[in-house]
């Protein structure tokens, strides 16, 4: 490994000859203060670039050796390469897991988080081999999927994390509020499917009609925690679908749907739309003292002046 001195020297020789050739450079540039323009060169160097921190021998993730944990000058554009390809593995892997927690999550029966950059800072984490509340589902993640290897850490990348952080939580929560409703649809669609199998139809019958109408059915009675009775389905396509079957392969998802319709009042959405209201409370209840206080000062003024009045009469 050169050191750094080495490098230095390599770099002084290296603008020797550019000053020989009449070419123009500069010898120091910070970049937080420099336009882009001016640095995005191969010609721009970066010392003591983000690099992996835990070595990558072998496994899921050896494309990533690439990124040298080295103390070295490496041009801006390779830096900024490298971050990008690692940032973008990053978030395929964190989906991917992602995806898969929540669903064992509900198979397990557990709380599911607020989709916060906090969340997605333990989710994270969790990929780094830390030990965290999701470790245990992350290794059956792991070995379901034959992945060998933790997700290798990067240095010097925490302001991009932040925005990747937030980036994840706004996409996340997206996807499930614009999204849930079109996919619960066509999972229980899904799950009806296999009650018609064993079913005897009329020639005319609706088919996609009537696994729209008992799938929407359904859903209503998730929604509004009603119990699930189709047999007015059952008299109007002239079918035979059994209501306790039906009973049976939603009664978890009732219980679920039951539980996700309380509002969390411990979110961090909640908690900080309760300090928002209890400094309203406090500003309105410290004007109203000002506000009495003001109306104290007038009136003893009044008692003091028809004090003084009644003086000067007597006087």
């Amino acid at each position: 490994m050169k050191t750094k001195t080495g490098i230095e020297s390599i770099l002084k020789s290296y603008t020797a000859k550019l000053k020989s050739y009449d070419v123009p450079y500069t010898s120091y540039t910070q970049s937080v203060t420099c336009s882009l323009q001016n640095i995005l060169y191969d010609n721009v160097y970066v010392s003591n670039p983000p690099h992996i921190k835990n070595p990558i021998n072998n496994g899921n993730f050896t494309h990533l050796n690439y990124i040298t944990d080295k103390e070295e000058y490496i041009s801006f554009t390779n830096t900024v390469n490298n971050v990008i390809k690692w940032v973008s593995d990053l978030k395929v892997y964190s989906s991917t897991f992602n995806n898969y927690l929540w669903s064992r999550l509900c198979e397990k029966d557990k709380q599911l988080p607020e989709i916060t950059d906090t969340y997605f800072t333990q989710l994270f984490s969790t990929l780094y081999g830390n030990n965290t509340e999701y470790t245990e589902i992350y290794n059956e993640f792991k070995k379901e999927y034959s992945i060998t290897q933790d997700f290798p850490v990067m240095s010097r990348v925490s302001q991009i994390m932040c925005h990747v952080k937030n980036e994840l939580t706004t996409v996340c929560t997206n996807n499930i509020t614009l999204n849930f409703e079109n996919r619960i649809l066509s999972v229980i669609s899904w799950r009806v499917l296999d009650l018609f199998e064993n079913l005897k139809f009329d020639k005319d019958f609706k088919w996609t009609t009537c696994v729209n109408e008992v799938t929407e059915y359904i859903f209503s009675c998730l929604k509004k925690n009603t119990p699930i009775n189709i047999d007015h389905i059952n008299v109007k396509y002239k079918i035979d679908l059994n209501n306790t079957k039906i009973k049976d392969l939603f009664e978890i998802d009732q219980k679920m749907f039951k539980t996700m319709k309380i509002n969390n009042m411990e979110s961090r959405k909640n908690t900080l739309a309760k300090k928002k209201e209890e400094k309203v409370e406090e500003k309105e209840e410290k004007k109203e003292k000002e506000e009495a206080k003001e109306e104290n000062k007038e009136e003893l003024d009044e008692k003091l002046q028809a004090i003084v009045d009644d003086a000067d009469i007597d006087l």
